[in-house]
Order: structure tokens, then C-alpha cells, then sequence
């Protein structure tokens, strides 16, 4: 199936799309543990939500997703965002709650009005200062679902 013209693709702890340009391929039962690097055909998507699979890394086709207006990685295993990421323009949400203290890229700095959601990785709040001098023009949101306040305590010498 022709899939160009789709604005909105949710894998939420999806199976695996090995192919996203065959519609009509079965699916294997699995989570997701990468992208095809035909994401990059979808050149009219706007939201990209891939939440709760394994997925380690962005396939650098990613880049070519200039409509993208949110980007959902929330509850994987991606240690640092990719810099390409900052070249997304339109880009205007980021979510990555729950990846472990992922590392965002210097280049989300060139994004204005950006917010991004890291949610609980109980990041503390000297990190979460550095984070916001990092990146001036984004909003950021570091809400825990639980109130861990001994990862907000000096660390002793």
C-alpha cells in the first residue's frame, strides 16, 4: 500500500513493522527493536509516536521528516538522541520520559519553542538546571510519577 500522504503513525508498544511499504505484509509477533529505513518515505508525517518497544537507536532517515511536529520515544532503550534531530525544524515536541537518563544533542538548542517531556528518569535537580541553561529555548517538563526526593539530596563528600 501507498503510505506518503499518512500524517500519523502510533506504535505504541506496537509489533514489529519490518516493511512499512507493504500494508498487506503480516507482522511478526514482537515489540519493535528498530525502524526500517523506509520511515523516511513518509514525508508528510507530523507525529511519530513510538512509545513502549525496545528500540536502541533512530535510523537517520528520521531526518528527512521535516513535517514532524512530535516525536514520542517514551519507554525505550535509547541512551542519546541523535544530533539530525535538531534539524527536524517544525519539530515541536519531544518525549522521552523513561529511557534511562537519555542524552539529548547539543543541535535541539536551534529549535525554538520546543517542550520536551523527560518525565520520571529521576533526574535531579541540579540536572534538570543544566539541562534548562543547555537548552534555553525549550520548555521542559520533569514530572514523576513518584516524589523521590532523596534524588534531589547533596550528594555527600
Amino acid at each position: 500500500g501507498n503510505l506518503s500522504n499518512l500524517k500519523v503513525l502510533r506504535l505504541y508498544g506496537a509489533l514489529d513493522p519490518t516493511d512499512l511499504s507493504d500494508t498487506n505484509k503480516p507482522i511478526p509477533p514482537s515489540k519493535v527493536k528498530s525502524l526500517p529505513g523506509t520511515i523516511g518515505k513518509l514525508q508528510n508525517l507530523e507525529e511519530l509516536d513510538l512509545g513502549r518497544n525496545r528500540i536502541k537507536s533512530i535510523p537517520s532517515q528520521i531526518a528527512s521528516l521535516q513535517k514532524l511536529k512530535r516525536l514520542a520515544l517514551d519507554h525505550n532503550d535509547i541512551d542519546e538522541l541523535p544530533a539530525f534531530v535538531g534539524n527536524l525544524k517544525n519539530l515541536q515536541e519531544l518525549s522521552v520520559c523513561d529511557n534511562g537518563g537519555i542524552k539529548l544533542p547539543t543541535s535541539l538548542s536551534n529549535l525554538n519553542g520546543l517542550k520536551i517531556f523527560m518525565g520520571n528518569d529521576s533526574l535531579k535537580i541540579k540536572d534538570q538546571k543544566k539541562l534548562r541553561r543547555l537548552f534555553p529555548k525549550a520548555t521542559f517538563s520533569f514530572e514523576n510519577e513518584f516524589d523521590d526526593s532523596a534524588a534531589n539530596e547533596k550528594t555527600p563528600k
